[in-house]
């Protein structure tokens, strides 16, 4: 029972260690503020329980980055849902429960720690917020007078009935996997003027009862006139949908929405309704802009390029598959999908093995390039895409782990914020100036284990005549109880050597080896 003992004890202390869980990047001059957002878990007697906190990290860029003081976490409450930050940092959009029991939202968006307005999206309106990557993270104007986000639509208009239903005459299956009960989206604005914020839903299940409309991003707002890109998963010829979360391959295409915002009236403004409960866009105001044969999605605007930058996959084939990164001008008349990167068939030598990513960043687009990360073999990597080109730069550290992984969180021009973790290596979080491939890393949050160093190690094997198969063989140090072997099926996907609290405190803590074989086929 000792073994066990430790093995559980270790878990529950691995577990309970923060994680990084978004993250922006703001430069005023030399001066570089970094906002992130923590989950911070604890655990009760039957589960873990997730809070979000706060931390900002304020650096000089010049003549080289250097980290000059770091908040201490602030938890924003249990009533949080998410806190959005604008590209300036400025600004902040903060969404809360508004009821214990989660009927309702109230969003307040503030300046700093001064608060400008707040309003409410009564139940009747709202079964839940719905910032993920399946459906995107709030989406703010260039101005910051706008922010764009999406919720689960309530199952019936009443509010209380909610399996009765509103949908369920369509035979319309839920969204699956993580939101195995919502079946309907929609897309509000925010609009903040003179201290006052108005919602307006932009779009709703009314336009296409097939459609789930989200992962909206503001194009470009000129008074009251506001044009956004959206991404609109639809069902299969037999009514039928595939997850949202982990299927690429499921029909979805990135469509653009022109509306025009009503004026904001006192009495609505004053008491925090939206102005108006019906979608504003019209039917004929909303175009699709890539192909219906293929999944597209994650739309990210490139204005250096004025393109709209967006994933790709066939409609048919495996789950979590290799995928394309596309480009379509915004303007004009040129409407022919442009390739930027392909689907690589067969990588050689550790060559670039081709795009696996779910979603891009929400600032993934950095001046010509694109920045993200994307597995490569048994690891995850930070990659930098030049948009014009499609060549494709490995991003690495001098003092980056050899068998680690590197997941990015935002960048900004030169500048990339980014998680550093292994197996057993808890996050770090970094903040680093490109050049070329290199990284000169900068550690803003550096997690411990609270285990003696040293005394586990990771190596990524090839699989002799199998290429490029690779095993995670995790040893720890002196000597090992057993060899436990974890294989994955394939022929897509990995299991990557990111964080993993379990495997962690059976290694540190029970003394046993792991052997994770990726099949890639």
């Amino acid at each position: 029972m000792a073994v066990e003992s430790d093995v559980l004890a270790l878990f529950r202390r691995f577990a309970e260690l923060p994680t990084f869980s978004a993250g922006s990047l703001s430069i005023n001059g030399d001066v570089m503020t970094v906002s992130t957002t923590l989950s911070v878990a604890t655990h009760s007697s039957s589960a873990f329980e997730r809070e979000t906190h706060v931390q900002t990290h304020t650096l000089v860029t010049e003549p080289k980055l250097k980290l000059l003081a770091s908040s201490t976490p602030i938890p924003l409450g249990k009533d949080v849902l998410h806190q959005s930050i604008s590209p300036s940092g400025r600004r902040s959009a903060v969404f809360r429960k508004l009821t214990k029991e989660g009927k309702g939202l109230r969003l307040a968006v503030f300046e700093g720690s001064v608060k400008l307005a707040e309003a409410e999206l009564a139940a009747n309106h709202f079964e839940a917020l719905l910032a993920n990557n399946s459906f995107g993270t709030p989406s703010w104007s260039e101005d910051e007078s706008l922010v764009a986000f999406t919720v689960a639509e309530p199952a019936d208009d009443e509010g209380g009935k909610r399996p009765a239903a509103k949908f369920e005459h369509l035979g319309l299956p839920a969204f699956g996997e993580t939101m195995p009960t919502y079946r309907a989206s929609s897309i509000y604005v925010a609009h903040v003027q003179d201290r006052a914020l108005q919602l307006h839903k932009i779009v709703d299940s009314t336009v296409d009862e097939r459609l789930a409309f989200g992962q909206p991003s503001i194009v470009s707002s000129s008074g009251s006139h506001i044009e956004l890109f959206a991404t609109a998963y639809s069902t299969l010829k037999d009514g039928g949908r595939l997850g949202f979360v982990y299927c690429t391959n499921r029909p979805a295409a990135v469509y653009r929405l022109s509306v025009d915002l009503p004026a904001t009236k006192a009495d609505d403004a004053a008491d925090g309704k939206p102005s108006r409960p019906a979608a504003l866009v019209k039917r004929e105001a909303i175009v699709r802009l890539t192909a219906l044969d293929r999944a597209s999605w994650s739309p990210r605007l490139s204005r250096s390029t004025q393109e709209l930058l967006f994933l790709s996959a066939p409609l048919t084939g495996p789950h979590a598959s290799c995928v394309e990164l596309r480009a379509l001008p915004i303007e004009g008349r040129e409407t022919e999908e442009r390739m930027v990167v392909a689907t690589v068939q067969e990588a050689r030598d550790g060559s670039f093995p081709g795009i696996y990513a779910d979603q891009l960043p929400a600032s993934a687009v950095c001046g010509s390039s694109v920045v993200m990360s994307s597995t490569w073999g048994s690891r995850l990597a930070g990659v930098a895409i030049d948009i014009g080109s499609g060549a494709v730069t490995r991003l690495a550290g001098d003092d980056d782990d050899p068998t680690g992984s590197v997941n990015v969180l935002a960048a900004q021009g030169e500048f990339v914020l980014a998680m550093r973790s292994n197996v057993t290596t808890p996050p770090e979080l970094v903040v680093g100036r490109r050049d070329g491939a290199s990284v000169a890393w900068t550690s803003l949050v550096k997690l411990e284990t609270g285990v003696a160093k040293d005394v586990a190690t990771v190596a990524i094997e090839a699989v002799p005549g199998h290429t490029p198969s690779e095993v995670v063989i995790i040893r720890p140090a002196p000597q090992s109880r057993c060899l436990v072997t974890l294989p994955h099926g394939g022929p897509h996907g990995a299991v990557l050597t990111t964080w993993s609290p379990g495997s962690a405190a059976l290694v540190l803590g029970g003394r046993y080896s792991f052997a994770l074989s990726n099949y890639p086929g």
